[in-house]
This record gives C-alpha cells, sequence and structure tokens, in this order.
C-alpha cells in the first residue's frame, strides 16, 4: 500500500507571527486559514502568507518549510579537480513546481532533495518574514 504526505502548511500574519495551519477554505471571496492560537480558538483569516512543508527535516529535526531560510553545505569542483565547500544562506522556494533552494546573492537554483538533507549539512536560520536581515549580501 503506498504512502502519501498529506501537504501542511504554516502561515505567517503581521499580528500574530508565524503560526501553524489548522485548515484552509476556499469561498467566493477567496482562500481563508485558520491558524492556530496556542490554547485559544483558532482566527480565521485571509491575508496570512502561506507556506507548505517540504516534508524533509534540516540537521536539528526542524521540519523545513516553502520560505525558510537554511545555512546549507554546497561542494563545488574546481578546473584543478579538487573539491571545494562553502556554507552559503539559501532561500526554499517552489519553482517549476519542485521544492528548490535559491543561494542568496546568486540567480541560481537547485533542488532541495539534491542536498544533503540527512547529514549535518542544512540548518534552518529563520524565514524570510520575521529574519529579513537574513537576506541581506554579505560583501
Amino acid at each position: 500500500m503506498k504512502s502519501h504526505m498529506i501537504p501542511r502548511y504554516r502561515a505567517y500574519h503581521k499580528k500574530y507571527g508565524m503560526r501553524e495551519v489548522m485548515s484552509k477554505v476556499w469561498t467566493t471571496r477567496g482562500l481563508y486559514v485558520h491558524l492556530k492560537l496556542g490554547n485559544n480558538a483558532p482566527v480565521r483569516t485571509k491575508v496570512a502568507k502561506l507556506m507548505q512543508s517540504t516534508g524533509m527535516k534540516d540537521k536539528n529535526g526542524k521540519e523545513i518549510f516553502e520560505g525558510d531560510i537554511l545555512l546549507a553545505r554546497y561542494d563545488f569542483e574546481e578546473i584543478d579537480g579538487k573539491l571545494e565547500t562553502s556554507y552559503e544562506k539559501s532561500v526554499v522556494e517552489i519553482k517549476d513546481f519542485a521544492f528548490q533552494v535559491k543561494v542568496i546573492g546568486l540567480n541560481s537554483y537547485i533542488l532541495l532533495s539534491d542536498l544533503d538533507i540527512k547529514g549535518e549539512n542544512v540548518e534552518i536560520i529563520g524565514n524570510i518574514y520575521e529574519d529579513k536581515e537574513l537576506m541581506k549580501v554579505e560583501g
């Protein structure tokens, strides 16, 4: 029997911050989400930024979502055959119907599944809504 992943979502709301999405409801007025607010009843809103889980976890066991900023290890082979390693800040995006990461400051993408998620190579260091300072290119 095949196992199917049920998509999980979180959402960022200016007033409530990053919250788990309890449910999504399409109406004639658009998409509404119900955000979990601790022990309180969920709040229904239309203005939250919705982010889907990738189904993968970082080196600390934290679930990776679209919009997360990662510190990821990249191995590059130099012209002389040497293997160069660098750690770069990258953003998780959905591009061409797949989860991809974009190195901050570069215009190149790599499939998230191509990174070595199982090892010590990927760590969530923030997200694009709450940690905008991490998006700055260091120079």
